[in-house]
């Protein structure tokens, strides 16, 4: 874990992640650069197992991402609330987008 990782509360990083996602054009350059970098194949099937690790909803985009180890929770549980909220299904279609967001959550 990083430094800031450990002096933000959770409030802290609720109020980050809203910051940083109201800035949309940030996520939008980087489904460009996606688009560019990584093959996406829209006709791959859910993943069997991503029960056990939701973050494989982001399937090939979970190699491009370099995801720190004490926000790897907090994305697995975002994930779970996205699942119960839309469906699996809409999950993993969106998954190019929703990669984007964590991405730019991170680098923001």
């Amino acid at each position: 874990m990083n430094e800031r990782e450990i002096q933000m509360e959770d409030d802290d990083k609720k109020k980050h992640f809203q910051n940083a996602l109201s800035n949309y054009s940030g996520v939008m350059s980087i489904i460009d650069r996606y688009d560019d970098e990584v093959v996406h194949d829209y006709n791959v099937p859910v993943p069997d197992n991503w029960i056990d690790d939701p973050l494989l909803l982001l399937g090939e985009y979970l190699d491009v991402l370099d995801i720190p180890e004490g926000m790897k929770d907090a994305f697995r549980a975002n994930t779970v609330e996205l699942v119960e909220r839309y469906g699996v299904e809409d999950v993993w279609k969106t998954r190019c987008r929703f990669a984007a967001e964590i991405e730019f959550i991170i680098n923001f």
